[in-house]
């Protein structure tokens, strides 16, 4: 793919992802099933880094890293820590259901 091809590509990539975003992370209602998003996000990452003079880290979707949540997110503080998120703050991995001492 020649240059120009690839600029007009990545742009409408970011065009659709941006659309995207905007339907599951704001609206809540996607249009596309999590794999085809994916599928967008991985031909623009690997469009950006055979072009990357055409990659813009600030623009990319691909380089962008966010919280981008509905209004009116209600936090829930949980009154005792998931067992997940307890194993991956000590840095353990176990298998489910075994005891801290396995």
């Amino acid at each position: 793919m020649d240059p120009a091809k690839a600029a007009k590509k990545i742009s409408s990539l970011r065009a659709q992802i941006a659309h995207h975003n905007e339907l599951y992370y704001r609206q809540a209602k996607p249009e596309i099933s999590d794999f085809d998003y994916d599928r967008m996000k991985r031909e623009l990452a690997e469009l950006e880094e055979q072009f990357p003079t055409l990659a813009v880290p600030e623009e990319s979707p691909s380089e962008q890293i966010g919280d981008d949540r509905l209004e009116g997110f209600v936090t829930y503080r949980h009154k005792i820590c998931p067992r997940s998120y307890t194993r991956e703050r000590r840095g353990r991995r176990r298998h489910h259901g075994q005891r801290e001492d396995d």
